[in-house]
């Protein structure tokens, strides 16, 4: 999932919205003044909480919005539009939004060049680290010079343009309407002790900071019902950032963070939870992140008596995870087996957070971007027998027509992020998210019977 605050790392970059009935669209308003965004805990304290997700009605898979990089098409569409009309048949399928905050020229560029919308980490296999910075810097110094930036230093400059973009996505999506009408809305967060801090007797998790997306959804008067809570303990413990919260009954070990860290201590949520109510500011629910299922996130979750505060269990991977390109053995398996033992064990909510994948290491036409859809089928169709296979009992409908499955297809992707518009290019399915979600409700009426 990809994160504003820290730098690209060397191996990877991670992880990572009912009919509309009072939307207003919006172009784009006069900057807003270049004052700092408040995310003190102070800033949340005594907000009301949000109204609590509807529940599904359906035996069938639920899908999410992605909201995350290149959120121009959504913050800037224009009225009567084609486009206008397309974003709100998409909403027609849509059970919740996950939000991602990138106050950078990742998250909102009116004029983005195409070469800018790749993914740098997965481009230096391909051309090389000094290739890949080179093309970064000029991104950056081209982007601060777009928000009236000096090139040095484009988060300053591009704070009150990314402000009035998002300001602009939540109004134009009606995203507090569908909240209200019972979708649910989900955050991102990257645990670091910047945001939090473990107190010195080694009881007690503080919040500091309101971390980043949550900081800029509650300025702009949204609050999340859930979020994604995860660290990055290599990365983290190298850049003196990783949060050291130790398990129940051991004694924190910063040189060992891979020990310390979620999906495995997950006595981090509860303490999670404590900081919230403490700062009295709303959230309750934090999903776990699974890089990879094995024996000790199975022991982890059966021996945790059953945590209100645990708002279900994320995998991260979208077609790649049928793909030989980069594993041998694909991801498909594995996560089968987590989501398998999960169904069968637990009442957990399941999200597959699907970042976009191509094949080809380059992407030179709108062809090549929808090659997407019918991987991201063959995805779906694979993880559901991989699924069934690993069932205890076979069930009446497909594996995956269970409300407690969320599919999240992702703005961001290798080689290039995701657009979120058109729906359909061509008479076919475009490989956007858009155009990912109507493949998954038709999907989702085919094989699980559902009207929508």
């Amino acid at each position: 999932m990809p994160h504003d605050r820290r730098p690209i790392p060397k191996r990877r970059i991670y992880p990572a919205l009912a009919l509309l009935q009072a939307i207003v669209f919006t172009t784009p308003a006069p900057l807003l003044a270049a004052e700092p965004i408040d995310c003190s805990p102070a800033a949340a304290a005594g907000r009301q909480a949000p109204p609590s997700p509807a529940k599904a009605t359906e035996q069938a898979f639920q899908i999410f919005w992605h909201i995350g990089t290149q959120m121009e098409e959504l913050a800037d569409v224009a009225p009567d539009s084609v486009a206008r009309k397309e974003i709100a048949d998409v909403q027609k399928h849509v059970n919740g939004y996950y939000i991602t905050v990138h106050p950078n020229q990742l998250g909102y560029w009116a004029k983005r060049p195409s070469k800018c919308a790749v993914n740098f980490m997965r481009a230096r296999d391909r051309v090389g680290d000094d290739a890949v910075q080179n093309l970064r810097d000029t991104c950056n110094r081209n982007f601060a010079a777009s928000v009236g930036g000096d090139g040095g230093d484009s988060k300053r400059a591009a704070i009150p343009v990314y402000r009035d973009a998002l300001a602009r996505v939540i109004r134009n999506l009606d995203l507090k309407g569908e909240q209200a009408r019972g979708k649910m809305v989900i955050g991102q967060m990257l645990l670091i002790n910047t945001d939090f801090r473990y107190d010195d007797t080694g009881t007690q998790l503080s919040l500091r900071r309101l971390p980043i997306t949550y900081c800029y959804l509650n300025a702009a008067g949204l609050s999340v019902n859930n979020v994604l809570a995860y660290q990055e303990p290599g990365v983290q413990i190298r850049q003196g950032r990783f949060l050291v919260a130790p398990r129940a009954g051991s004694r924190a070990d910063p040189t060992n963070g891979r020990r310390e860290a979620l999906p495995f201590n997950l006595n981090l949520v509860e303490q999670l939870d404590q900081a919230f109510a403490q700062a009295h500011a709303p959230l309750s629910q934090f999903a776990i992140n699974v890089r990879r299922w094995d024996e000790r996130m199975s022991s982890a979750l059966a021996a945790k008596p059953r945590d209100e505060h645990i708002g279900g269990i994320f995998f991260e991977g979208g077609a790649e995870i049928i793909s030989t390109k980069r594993r041998k053995i694909p991801r498909v398996g594995n996560f089968a087996e987590g989501i398998a033992w999960l169904l069968a064990n637990s009442d957990e909510n399941i999200f597959m957070l699907m970042p976009g994948f191509w094949e080809k290491d380059e992407l030179t036409s709108t062809e090549d971007r929808d090659e997407l859809i019918p991987q991201l089928r063959k995805t779906v169709m694979t993880l559901n027998q991989e699924i069934e296979r690993r069932l205890p009992n076979k069930p009446n409908k497909p594996a995956i027509c269970n409300e407690r499955m969320h599919f999240i297809p992702g703005t961001y992707g290798s080689p290039a992020h995701v657009k979120p518009l058109p729906a359909e290019r061509n008479g076919k399915l475009a490989g956007t998210v858009s155009g990912e979600i109507m493949l998954l409700a038709q999907m989702r009426r085919e094989m699980c019977g559902t009207s929508g």
